[in-house]
């Protein structure tokens, strides 16, 4: 049987517009509503991986998504994970995480679990306590609070540029302790500092990381602290303020996000968020029960 051929589909030419911050950059001329699961675009996929490697974060601003339409847009940049968020995983459609205050009966609801997973006000790495966390990592807003609520993105590729070299000489020697405390069986040592594909070298940290091995987990917090303010007041860092049905994707690998406070008790905030897999290539990791403390 000869094999079928797809043509590819024709969409206007894509314009990658960088952002009003350091790094970043907004897509126009991408018509979501487009893709087709019978119908796949190499080139299409190729040039958008290729743009967020770049970039580091991009953002599509689009009309309504389905799950599925979502779930095919996030297929482009590679294998979709399901997701673990208990009961915050989309009933529907597990690769898929609701971040928001509103339950299944459509009421706004705050419990220790909402508010944990909505209000972030630490740096984080999606997934730094796995043994290959996602490579990237896909946003989508249903509903968006009128005031609060952004996501701001830090990169640490340009982050370590701000350490003083006796700093970066010795966190190169580092490693962390990742862990969190709603996986209690995921526990994993990584570098402090990571190198990926093309050679670049970032700091891989956040919230999920307890403490630097070897030393206490107060003296680790206290580095880890230092680090994480500076972020907000240099070149590293930029901010994203929700509109209905933007899609915001970002490099996992290099790249730590928060959330912003709103008014979870009154204001309604429903995010999507999917994963595509990682490549355990790009993370090499001991994995312990019992890691050097």
């Amino acid at each position: 049987m000869t094999p079928l051929e797809f043509t590819p589909l024709e969409f206007t030419p894509l314009e990658f517009t960088p952002l009003a911050a350091p790094f970043g950059a907004e897509v126009l001329g991408l018509d979501l509503d487009r893709l087709d699961d019978n119908r796949p675009d190499n080139e299409l996929a190729a040039t958008l991986t290729s743009e967020l490697e770049r970039h580091a974060v991009l953002v599509i601003r689009t009309s309504s998504l389905s799950p599925t339409e979502l779930l095919r847009f996030a297929g482009l940049f590679g294998e979709v994970e399901r997701a673990d968020d208990g009961d915050q995983t989309h009933r529907d459609h597990p690769e898929i995480a609701e971040w928001t205050n509103v339950s299944a009966d459509d009421r706004i609801v705050v419990d220790a679990t909402r508010v944990a997973d909505n209000l972030k006000p630490r740096w984080y790495a999606e997934g730094s306590f796995r043994p290959v966390p996602p490579r990237f990592s896909m946003m989508y807003a249903v509903e968006v609070a009128q005031r609060g609520g952004q996501t701001q993105f830090a990169d640490m590729h340009r982050a370590l540029r701000l350490l003083p070299p006796e700093d970066v000489a010795e966190i190169a020697r580092l490693r962390l302790v990742h862990c969190s405390d709603t996986h209690p069986d995921a526990l994993v040592e990584r570098p402090w500092l990571r190198t990926i594909g093309d050679g670049s070298v970032s700091l891989y940290m956040g919230t999920y990381a307890s403490h630097i091995v070897g030393r206490d987990a107060a003296e680790s917090q206290q580095w880890f602290a230092e680090i994480e303010a500076q972020l907000p007041v240099h070149d590293v860092f930029c901010e994203h303020r929700w509109q209905p049905h933007d899609v915001v994707v970002f490099d996992n690998r290099t790249i730590m996000h928060r959330t912003l406070g709103y008014d979870i008790q009154n204001e309604r905030r429903v995010l999507h968020r999917v994963q595509v897999a990682g490549n355990p290539m790009d993370w090499p990791t001991i994995a312990s029960d019992q890691p050097h403390v």
